[in-house]
């Protein structure tokens, strides 16, 4: 264990332990099975365990440069999710939120794709694009656009209810 100004530097558990007097903590090792574990006052902000599955606590903003899930990021595309799944039922995005408002509008998900002042031809809010493997496939349904049907609860009341409003 060394002490200095800013904080506290030691050994726990096999790992390596910073803490500082203001309630942050950085420790690296095999510490309460993490790999990696950031607190910032108090609160565990980031985990890293031993698989590298990785955990934050809070909001979560990239300033610049893309997100890839599944694999390497994409220099035009924010946010690109490209990966295998094997299991049926596996979904590779799912946005369920929970709106608690008591009033005014809420949107599950907002596309708002926005043309600047340049000469743009072509704008997609949305596009979707089955695609089948280059083998003898057999799709049973391919449904491009699926309104499920909705699920209100016993003491609900909804007014309107339209599956896709044009």
């Amino acid at each position: 264990s060394t002490s200095g100004t800013h904080g506290t530097l030691q050994t726990v558990g096999g790992g390596l332990q910073l803490v500082s007097g203001a309630g942050a903590t950085m420790t690296i090792g095999q510490t309460a099975a993490y790999s990696l574990n950031l607190i910032t006052n108090n609160t565990s902000a980031f985990t890293l365990d031993s698989s590298q599955n990785a955990t934050l606590a809070g909001d979560f903003a990239v300033s610049g440069g893309n997100v890839g899930i599944g694999t390497s990021s994409n220099s035009s595309i924010g946010l690109y999710v490209n990966r295998t799944f094997a299991t049926s039922g596996d979904t590779a995005v799912s946005i369920n939120p929970t709106f608690t408002a008591a009033s005014g509008t809420n949107y599950g998900l907002s596309v708002v794709p926005t043309a600047s002042t340049n000469n743009v031809q072509t704008i997609y809010g949305v596009t979707v694009q089955p695609v089948t493997a280059a083998s003898a496939i057999t799709v049973t349904n391919n449904y491009s656009f699926y309104a499920s049907s909705p699920s209100f609860g016993a003491s609900s009341t909804v007014s309107t209810n339209t599956g896709l409003y044009i």
